[in-house]
């Protein structure tokens, strides 16, 4: 018999974390909640996240980095597993950064790319770095053993690893926004805030006190 999975309730509304700490610069994440392994979205997903977060051309580098300048470094990350994961995207911020107007531009990005979509050329690059990411990966014993070993556990067969390309290949630009509109919702996601602050806030109130004396 199929083995008896629990499946965690959908998320109802959006929920926010501010941690207040000694730190250089302040930090933000988002956490919506993504797909597992085996889900007919994971290239359309990766294509996605290589859009958005990959590399000083991507989406979230312009627009956060370069343009508005209210970061240093903005990237996405998902790990692929046997339960639907977490997608995340991260702004590290100056010193002194604004974090409400990271977030807002986060929110802005990802929302404009769930509403129209991404462009052939993006698609284009998207699979290029994708597919040159998956050959590398079998240059060596370890990256051949897990690149193998992900496939049969998530696509029931090792030797799928090789229709990776066109599985890639058959991802549209429809595909891409239809996975953008699934994953980025508001009511669905986490946000962490880093909010850096100097000793003396963060003592307790017996630190204080003993300070004082």
């Amino acid at each position: 018999p199929e083995p008896v999975r629990t499946q965690e309730p959908e998320q109802q509304g959006e929920r926010r974390v501010v941690v207040k700490k000694v730190s250089q610069s302040p930090l933000l994440q988002l956490a919506y909640h993504g797909i597992a392994g085996n889900d007919a979205d994971a290239e359309a997903l990766t294509l996605l996240l290589n859009i958005l977060g990959d590399g000083d051309s991507s989406r979230l580098h312009r627009r956060l980095v370069e343009e508005e300048r209210v970061a240093i470094r903005a990237g996405t990350m998902y790990s692929p597993g046997f339960d639907p994961g977490l997608v995340w995207l991260t702004a590290d911020l100056p010193a002194g950064g604004d974090l409400a107007r990271a977030e807002a531009l986060l929110t802005e990005e990802v929302t404009r790319v769930a509403k129209d979509g991404v462009t052939e050329a993006e698609l284009r690059k998207a699979r290029n770095i994708t597919l040159a990411n998956h050959w590398r990966s079998l240059e060596t014993i370890s990256g051949r053993a897990y690149t193998l070993g992900a496939s049969e556990v998530f696509r029931g067969d090792y030797r799928k690893v090789f229709d990776a390309p066109a599985r890639y290949e058959r991802v549209t630009r429809e595909d891409v926004r239809k996975v953008a509109a699934r994953i980025f919702v508001t009511q669905r996601r986490t946000v962490g805030w880093l909010v850096p602050t100097d000793a003396a806030e963060v003592a307790t109130p017996a630190a204080r006190k003993d300070a004082k004396r």
